[in-house]
């Protein structure tokens, strides 16, 4: 997220709704900037992976361990930074 928004800030191209591939585990801060790249540039939209959660969930959460888990794909993070996503493209 810090290159992409280094990108940005050098070159400040708006419109071209980049998004960000398996955006599976992102930070806070990430969240944030992918917050700001939307309102301000109308990129940074994540790619999470839904369907992953209902297909392989166990198996899925399971290969990121205990202590990401609760990380894995934060829809309701989004929600309350009004962080617009898209589907995965897998």
């Amino acid at each position: 997220m810090d290159t992409y928004a280094e990108a940005l800030k050098t070159h400040p191209i708006k419109g071209l709704r980049r998004s960000i591939i398996h955006a599976n585990l992102p930070t806070d801060a990430a969240i944030r900037k992918m917050a700001e790249m939307q309102k301000n540039f109308d990129s940074g939209y994540p790619e999470a992976q839904a369907p992953f959660l209902w297909w392989i969930g166990d198996t899925y959460a399971g290969n990121f361990g205990a202590a990401r888990n609760p990380r894995l794909d934060p829809f309701k993070s989004y929600v309350k930074q009004a962080v617009m996503w898209a589907r995965g493209s897998d």
